[in-house]
């Protein structure tokens, strides 16, 4: 999972697997040293291995091979092998996708509120690509975060107006992108009977109704 972006750079535990190499020695796995190295020849001659196993950044993007050098505690037998890390792409996304605006359905509340259906974007936002996961949130700071998650997309009513949605794009690889997408209600307009005085004319005179 690239959690910087599209990089092609990610942290990784190289020593997942640990407990199930040393297992497969058949002998008392304190009796092991298990190290990590970057080249078939750093592990060959034991120099230079990985110090952050454990929180590893790799060095070449997407994709790089890392060796593991197996060997007993007096350093006098070693064998080696080798593993791949990749790094998975989230969705590009841009940095705001095109507002959803209503017009209000009735008389101007102080936050004129309507219901939305947030899922017309889906397609807008991943490209028609398959697989891809879109979840809304109430803003960009809950979707950072996780939390409140919009569960009735389709039928979302404002709580303010204009509201800037957070939207997290999941891939199929648990990939995760964001963006913000704004949602609008547009106010009805106000037209108002009082004080607009009467217009008398000639049968056959022409007026202007927009003198008022």
């Amino acid at each position: 999972d690239d959690a910087d972006g599209q990089d092609g750079y990610a942290q990784f535990d190289l020593t997942r697997d640990e407990a199930a190499m040393l297992a497969n020695q058949g002998g008392n796995p304190a009796n092991y040293t298990v190290e990590y190295f970057i080249s078939s020849a750093d592990a060959d001659l034991g120099i230079s291995p990985i110090i952050n196993a454990t929180t590893y950044i790799n060095t070449t993007p997407l994709i790089q091979e890392i060796w593991v050098r197996v060997s007993d505690v007096n350093n006098t037998c070693y064998n080696k092998g080798s593993f791949t890390i990749n790094v998975n792409l989230p969705l590009a996304l841009p940095v705001s996708i095109t507002p959803l605006t209503i017009c209000d359905d009735g008389p101007t509340s102080v936050i004129p509120q309507r219901a939305f259906d947030l899922t017309i974007r889906d397609v807008l936002i991943t490209g028609g690509l398959p697989g891809y996961t879109v979840t809304y949130y109430p803003s960009n700071t809950d979707a950072a975060n996780n939390t409140n998650v919009i569960t009735n997309p389709s039928a979302y009513v404002n709580i303010v107006n204009p509201q800037t949605l957070g939207v997290m794009v999941t891939s199929p690889d648990g990939c995760r992108s964001y963006t913000i997408m704004d949602i609008r209600v547009i106010q009805l307009p106000v037209v108002s009977a009082n004080n607009i005085p009467v217009i008398e004319v000639c049968a056959g005179d022409q007026v202007d109704l927009t003198q008022n």
